[in-house]
């Protein structure tokens, strides 16, 4: 009887071991995700970053648009005007 006794307790004993190394190899792969996520989730937040400038810049030359091309507009008919007028050329609207 106390042999039966003592293989039952070596038995849980040695599944206990194997539980053990099974999770600790668990465990450690579950370092090495954690550690590729930190590294991703950085990167993550630089490309972030990274978006929300470039969309603020395209939003502020979109406001900006209608202001640029209307001097551009000006500055082409002062140019064209000083042009035409070098040669006595007026423009009739």
């Amino acid at each position: 009887m106390p042999d039966d006794s003592y293989s039952i307790k070596e038995m849980i004993t040695e599944f206990r071991g194997d539980m053990e190394k099974s999770f600790n190899s668990v465990y450690s792969r579950l370092d090495k995700i954690d550690n590729k996520q930190s590294v991703a989730n950085g990167r993550v937040s630089k490309l972030e970053w990274w978006r929300g400038g470039i969309v603020w810049f395209i939003g502020i030359l979109v406001m900006l648009a209608p202001f640029i091309f209307s001097l551009i507009q000006s500055e082409i008919k002062t140019a064209v005007v000083g042009v035409l007028a070098d040669y006595n050329i007026t423009v009739q609207k």
